[in-house]
């Protein structure tokens, strides 16, 4: 697993609290990369205060660490040199800072005409790096990998709700920012879960529920548009009412989106509002999800509001099936914008909080 460890503050280091819970909980091998901008004495102070702040069972799961954006070899040997005088901590190498380029804002990726070119530097730096024989030790961090214990879940049973009802999940890769949790759900509670891969164009009418996952919608759209028989499928499932579309899938199925740019696009039109992409961030809010309706299931979602999505309903007529509520704070909004049975959340759910509500969803 890849994760943003946190972030730098003067000489300390922020770290993602829950980042350090999954890492106690998978008692897997961690390897932070640490970015290494100024001087390598201020550089070494920080990651040495970083060691003595982490608690030991955290600490015992450090097995090494790299570096990133070092300028030269002299500061890296200087890095290598003070962390292997005061830690304990193996360093397998850095990434220059020249083969860093700056990330092609997404919004450059939808022109075709012109996303190859957008692309270029970071495809040079990657080949620049794949060149760079042992400048990062690659297999020392595979086998390092490779010697985590299995991580051993006992396999609960869980009741079939309909196992008759074949559910198909889209994949893309721009739909893929939620992780595949929530399809997992399906195949545990033994639906009949149909891929809806884009290159194998597989029959997309041979379902009876259509789950559109969290993602960047506006990437997604790119490719929707040329696919016909996938959009047939997606229409035909919203006038039966058996569509799920969640998180960032969600502005482009209003009557239009708005991009970080300000430019308009038409939208899908399935549900009557407007979307709006704010730049991408990775700030995601936790949340709890009740429904507004005293008549279905009395227990809360849990799922996540994403900083950069926003559904604007003023001016349209559509029924909001759930309150969202941020941990921690009172603040509240409605949401599960519902036309018929179709409905469209801004919101990445997770379905194993509330099986019961999920049943109800889907029937």
């Amino acid at each position: 697993m890849f994760a943003s460890l946190g972030k730098a503050e003067d000489e300390d280091i922020a770290v993602n609290p829950d980042l350090l819970v999954i890492g106690e909980q998978l008692q897997c091998p961690i390897i932070p990369i640490f970015t290494s901008k100024g001087s390598s004495a201020f550089t070494a102070r920080r990651i040495i205060k970083f060691s003595r702040d982490l608690s030991n069972p955290i600490h015992e799961l450090v097995a090494a660490i790299a570096f990133t954006s070092v300028p030269n070899p002299r500061e890296y040997q200087l890095l290598e040199i003070s962390i292997g005088r005061d830690l304990p901590w193996t360093t397998l190498g850095y990434i220059p800072s020249f083969i860093l380029k700056e990330k092609p804002k997404l919004i450059s990726l939808i022109d075709r005409s012109s996303s190859s070119q957008c692309l270029l530097p970071i495809k040079t730096s990657a080949a620049r790096l794949i060149a760079m024989e042992r400048q990062v030790e690659w297999e020392v961090i595979v086998a390092h990998a490779r010697s985590a214990p299995p991580f051993g879940v006992k396999v609960l049973e869980h009741d079939a709700y309909n196992q008759s009802c074949r559910i198909g999940v889209i994949h893309h890769p721009a739909l893929v920012l939620g992780g595949d949790n929530n399809e997992k759900f399906f195949e545990a509670h033994r639906f009949n879960v149909i891929p809806l891969d884009f290159k194998d164009k597989i029959a997309y009418n041979d379902v009876n529920f259509i789950y559109v996952p969290h993602g960047m919608g506006y990437m997604f759209m790119v490719d929707l548009i040329d696919n016909v028989s996938l959009m047939e499928a997606l229409a035909a499932s919203r006038f039966k009412g058996k569509l799920f579309v969640e998180g960032g899938a969600s502005p482009i199925f209003g009557e239009v989106f708005h991009l970080p740019n300000e430019s308009t696009i038409k939208g899908l039109s399935f549900f009557p509002y407007e979307g709006r992409y704010k730049e991408f961030s990775s700030t995601c809010h936790k949340v709890h999800v009740e429904n507004i309706s005293s008549e279905s299931s009395e227990k809360a979602f849990r799922g996540y509001c994403p900083s950069w999505v926003l559904l604007e309903l003023k001016g349209f007529d559509c029924i909001s099936t759930w309150i969202a509520k941020k941990v921690g704070s009172q603040t509240s909004a409605e949401d599960g914008w519902r036309v018929g049975n179709a409905v469209a959340s801004s919101l990445k759910l997770e379905f194993w909080s509330n099986p019961e509500a999920i049943d109800e969803l889907l029937n």
